[in-house]
């Protein structure tokens, strides 16, 4: 207990093997995912900058779990998963961290509480780890409404985004130590598993077959409908699944391109959206693969009931056109005909 931060007045550190129920799913989970955090340098590193920390070789990321603070009104009821502690020199950077596994999802009155409590206690920042998807780890999954004076900031982690890391980190051989890569090579292998929780988007919402069926039949998509912002929410999942997916399966990290005005904001980015399946009826996404020769273009048309992906190639710009070859080519064939 007295090697506990500050900022908690109870927890246990994280572990590989945590002695849990075997109900506690998401107690596990979380504690296995915190200790690679914790003991896999270059997976600790990669993941802590996606949410704005530098990462050295002197630094010391500590991560615990079953945290509890001092009781204090409102916090009693309150009981994140997780607690990561980054420790740069003097400074020190702290995020609350809670976790769903399976069909369990997040929901805005909790985040709202672990944004509150943290503000309370100081801690830098919330960052959720579930089965939904984001565009990115600064765009949350949920329309979170924070307060102006609050300094606490609030991250995202889909499971299967922290899968795709380790397996990325794992297909390039880029973890140098031995036995950090034994541990993160067994962190894939029980995040794969069924009995993990852990799954892909599998389905878009029972909103997306009526509005199929409406736009087939005529009917204009509102820019205000809830359905229409409901397909889309889910959409934005598909996409962040699908680059997911295929950045394992070419072994670098595919990202959905997007315009610099959206990148951070979600409330934009879903206006915008939802425009454009007003005027167009299709959903449309861009996909950007490192060394590609160009990125894909994936479209989604509703009216037309298809789906296309493609690529715009410039040819050779370097490339001088030799006409006579093919003038030699052109006479010969006509010799070859008069004989």
């Amino acid at each position: 207990m007295s090697n506990l931060p500050n900022v908690i007045s109870r927890g246990e550190t994280s572990r590989l093997f945590p002695v849990l129920s075997e109900t506690s799913k998401e107690g596990r989970a979380t504690a296995v995912f915190l200790s690679c955090l914790a003991n896999v340098f270059e997976y600790g590193s990669g993941l802590l900058s996606s949410v704005g920390q530098r990462v050295g070789t002197r630094a010391k990321i500590e991560c615990f779990t079953e945290v509890g603070f001092a009781t204090s009104k409102g916090d009693s009821k309150l009981r994140p998963d997780g607690l990561i502690v980054l420790t740069v020199g003097s400074r020190k950077w702290t995020a609350l961290v809670e976790a769903k596994v399976g069909a369990n999802n997040l929901t805005t009155e909790q985040i709202e509480g672990y944004l509150a409590l943290a503000q309370t206690h100081k801690i830098d920042a919330v960052i959720s780890i579930s089965n939904e998807f984001s565009a990115a780890p600064q765009l949350h999954p949920l329309a979170i409404k924070q307060r102006a004076s609050s300094k606490v900031s609030l991250y995202h982690w889909s499971w299967m985004y922290l899968l795709t890391e380790a397996d990325l980190l794992l297909t390039n051989q880029e973890v140098l130590d031995i036995g950090q890569r034994y541990i993160l090579s067994e962190l894939v292998r029980f995040l794969t598993h069924p009995s993990a929780g852990v799954k892909g988007f599998d389905a878009m919402p029972k909103s997306w077959g009526e509005m199929c069926g409406a736009v087939r039949a005529g009917a204009p998509i509102g820019t205000s409908s809830a359905d229409a912002r409901e397909v889309i929410g889910a959409w934005h999942q598909e996409v962040r699944d699908l680059s997911l997916i295929l950045s394992r399966q070419v072994g670098v990290e595919v990202t959905n391109r997007l315009p610099r005005a959206l990148m951070g904001d979600a409330t934009a980015r879903l206006k915008s959206d939802l425009a454009d399946l007003s005027n167009t009826k299709c959903l449309t996404a861009c996909l950007q693969v490192p060394a590609a020769a160009a990125p894909i273009d994936v479209c989604v048309n509703i009216a037309q009931r298809t789906i296309t992906s493609s690529a715009k190639i410039k040819a050779p710009e370097d490339k001088k056109k030799h006409k006579s070859p093919i003038k030699l080519g052109v006479k010969a064939t006509t010799k070859n005909a008069r004989k």
